[in-house]
């Protein structure tokens, strides 16, 4: 279940269908040279089996309990790989996003067969949201989803006491394999072996930062509400004043929009308020139920919490009070489908922000992430998403896409040459050019975003009388507002860091004149683009 941006207006939620039911990835299954992994994959199966009867307690011979784990295997293994199988000889659905690829729960009964009754689970799963035959859901893997019910339909037919057998055994793996990490020790352990057998690294989060990472993903309101920050009015006002700045690229109409859009965002810094109200918090996990001395119910009591949740998100639209991202992320983002800048209170700390530090370094690190995000509220990225929030539409003018394309084309130019690694692969290096097609958005966006906080920073000196210089190096103000923004990148897209951070400082002039760089200099780009 999750939002629909494709063709909706950005706030419904529809349900998704996909493939799942493998313990492995898929080549695992049909690649010979994966035949070790294979061999492993059925250990980890064998070791959880024999587990599982032990903690049974069958009164029955020991010769008996071979047989039967080792029927437990073969019978587990021979469903996946026939789900690996038909998923490999199936084509995935092209655009199943788009309307005409949409099935209702009932249409699917109908083309599976009624192998497996999809109104009335779903009905169950969604018993408090208007989810009935004529829902319509999003099928990922259409083709595959009914070749695997043939199959199933198929053998049923037969009446053959092995395959029920068969398949009940493999809901009974797929069902242990879910909750092994959270068993006893004996189980967690085949878990991690099957890790290092896997992936050849043997190293664990450890059970604190395993602990950790399930409330991330189960409680992250509770857990965002111990991370709230302390947020100054002034940094608020001095990234959205300051980052307002004309197009030349852009039309008159389309900058007139632009403005608008960028003045309407909500601006979402640190957390949200609710999080700050235990009542509020107590509401949200009203219906789960935790044991201080159970954890295994506690595991089964999310299950429930979940459908509650899952219920609550498909009968309302989208509610824009709720962060897409919880507030201990680093990671700044502009929300197009909302209109909105969210800076989590985890970016909003050292070295990335800190109240205490001097502007230079706020404005360098802190003013570049959100200049970046804020341009992509207004450039090609924003330009996927229609102004009311759905995907698959445009806002620009014909004559503002045009100007853009000469500025993109500017920067594929500017990076043709620039390589990354090089990269050693089987004991040969390779280096491998930036893929433009990808990068080009980012690329302007990165460059103008630091040219955006550096004006945004220049501004505030000229309000405010200025700052000191920092003491020790001897560099100027503006110089330390670059070094700040290339220590901060901790997060590099598709490129290598030197690279993202390098490629777009050597854009910009105010680099150059920083820094005093001849035009030789590797730091100066002969070819320069900017949106700004």
């Amino acid at each position: 279940m999750g939002q629909d941006n494709a063709l909706g207006d950005g706030f419904d939620r529809l349900i998704s269908i996909d493939l799942s039911g493998i313990g492995l990835p898929l080549r695992y299954y049909t690649g010979a040279q994966y035949d070790k992994g294979r061999t492993d994959y059925k250990t980890f199966i064998r070791t959880v089996a024999t587990l599982l009867l032990r903690d049974a307690e069958l009164n029955i011979t020991d010769a008996e309990k071979t047989r039967r784990v080792e029927q437990f295997v073969s019978d587990a293994f021979d469903v996946e790989s026939e789900i690996a199988s038909l998923k490999e000889s199936a084509q995935s659905t092209p655009n199943p996003h788009s309307m005409d690829q949409r099935m209702t729960l009932q249409e699917i009964n109908t083309q599976t067969g009624g192998v497996v009754n999809w109104v009335d689970f779903f009905m169950y799963m969604f018993n408090r949201a208007p989810v009935n035959g004529n829902t319509p859901v999003v099928v990922l893997e259409k083709e595959y989803l009914l070749k695997f019910t043939e199959w199933i339909k198929t053998e049923l037919e037969k009446n053959s006491r092995d395959f029920k057998r068969k398949l009940h055994n493999y809901l009974v793996w797929r069902l242990s394999h879910r909750y092994v990490q959270d068993l006893s020790w004996e189980y967690i352990h085949a878990n991690r072996q099957i890790y290092v057998d896997l992936t050849g690294v043997a190293e664990f989060l450890g059970t604190w930062r395993y602990c950790v990472s399930k409330i991330d993903r189960d409680m992250y309101e509770a857990l965002g509400a111990l991370f709230a920050h302390e947020i100054t009015d002034y940094i608020r006002n001095a990234l959205v004043e300051s980052l307002r700045s004309r197009l030349h690229w852009m039309s008159q109409q389309t900058r007139d929009t632009a403005v608008k859009k960028v003045q309407d965002s909500i601006m979402k810094l640190g957390y949200p308020d609710y999080m700050m109200n235990e009542h509020t918090l107590d509401q949200i996990y009203s219906s789960l139920t935790i044991s201080k001395t159970d954890y295994f119910s506690n595991l089964l009591s999310f299950n429930t919490f979940f459908k509650d949740e899952w219920n609550n998100h498909l009968a309302s639209p989208g509610d824009t009070s709720v962060w897409v991202y919880s507030t201990y992320s680093f990671v700044a983002q502009y929300y197009n489908p909302w209109k909105e800048l969210i800076v989590p209170a985890g970016l909003l700390q050292f070295p990335i922000y800190d109240h205490k530090s001097p502007h230079y370094m706020n404005f360098g690190s802190m003013g570049a992430i959100v200049g970046r995000q804020l341009v992509h509220a207004v450039d090609v990225i924003a330009n996927n998403y229609r102004l009311d929030g759905a995907q698959f539409g445009t806002w620009w003018s014909n004559q503002t896409i045009e100007e853009y394309e000469k500025v993109k084309q500017c920067i594929v130019d500017a990076y043709k040459d620039v390589v990354q690694g090089p990269y050693e692969v089987f004991g040969d290096s390779y280096p491998v050019s930036v893929d433009m097609d990808y990068y080009a958005p980012i690329a302007l966006g990165e460059s103008s975003g630091v040219k955006l906080a550096l004006r945004a920073y220049k501004d505030w000196m000229a309000k405010t009388g200025g700052e000191k210089k920092m003491p020790g190096p001897g560099w100027t103000n503006e110089q330390s507002f670059f070094v700040a923004y290339a220590q901060a990148l901790s997060r590099p897209y598709a490129v290598q860091e030197n690279v993202q951070v390098n490629q777009a400082l050597a854009q910009l002039q105010e680099f150059q004149d920083a820094f005093q760089c001849t035009d030789s200099s590797k730091m100066v780009a002969p070819k320069r683009c900017q949106l700004y």
